[in-house]
């Protein structure tokens, strides 16, 4: 690798986020939900005229499922589901 070559990138980056956590223990059923609301900025001196934007590796919207139960100690029944938004650019 050329160091010379090699690109640096020096700014600030910053996040704001929300988090709701939904869990559920009864009897044999067992199981939480989330729903995280986030956004991701960064701002360079070099890149979009020095103005913020959304980060690259923002997702704003996840949300997660996730729920087990077992029958009579034999046997254990798990499920798990996400649903992830990337920003648009």
């Amino acid at each position: 690798m050329n160091i010379s070559k090699a690109s640096s990138r020096f700014g600030k980056a910053w996040s704001y986020g929300l988090e709701f956590l939904v869990r559920l223990n009864e009897g044999r059923l067992n199981g939480w939900s989330k729903l995280y609301l986030v956004a991701h900025f960064s701002k360079y001196l070099k890149s979009n005229k020095g103005e913020a934007y959304p980060a690259s590796h923002d997702r704003p919207h996840d949300i997660s499922i996730v729920a087990s139960t077992n029958s009579q100690n034999v046997s254990t029944w798990e499920a798990n589901w996400v649903y992830s938004l990337e920003a648009q650019r």
